[in-house]
C-alpha cells in the first residue's frame, strides 16, 4: 500500500479541533453529572446548573419516563454540543433523593 496525502484547509482543521474538544468535555460533564451528590433541590435544576458551570447557555432536560425493570428515571438532556441520557434511582433515607448512576454522553 502506497501512503496518501491528506490535504486539510484551516477551516476543516477547526473543525476536527472542535469535534474533539466536544468529546472530551462531554465525557468530563457526563463524570461529572454521575457525581452529583443528592441535596433535596430539583435533580433537574441541579443537572442544569452543573452543565451551564461548563459554559453551555441552552440546557433542556426532558423526562423520558421510566425503565421497565428497576423502575429507574431517565432524562435526556439537550445542550448546543453534546446531549445526555441520564438514569437516576431513588434512594430512600431522610431526604427524598434521586442520584444519578448511568449517564452516557453523545457529540452531535
Amino acid at each position: 500500500m502506497s501512503k496518501k496525502t491528506i490535504i486539510v484547509n484551516e477551516s476543516q482543521l477547526q473543525r476536527l479541533l472542535e469535534n474533539r474538544i466536544h468529546e472530551v468535555s462531554a465525557q468530563d460533564m457526563a463524570s461529572k453529572l454521575e457525581s452529583i451528590e443528592c441535596t433535596g433541590e430539583d435533580m433537574k435544576s441541579l443537572m442544569t446548573k452543573e452543565i451551564s458551570s461548563f459554559g453551555f447557555e441552552d440546557v433542556r432536560l426532558k423526562f423520558l419516563g421510566y425503565t421497565e425493570q428497576e423502575k429507574d428515571l431517565m432524562y435526556l438532556i439537550y445542550t448546543e454540543g453534546p446531549i445526555f441520557v441520564a438514569k437516576a434511582r431513588s434512594e430512600s433515607g431522610d431526604i427524598p433523593c434521586l442520584n444519578i448512576y448511568d449517564v452516557q454522553a453523545y457529540t452531535k
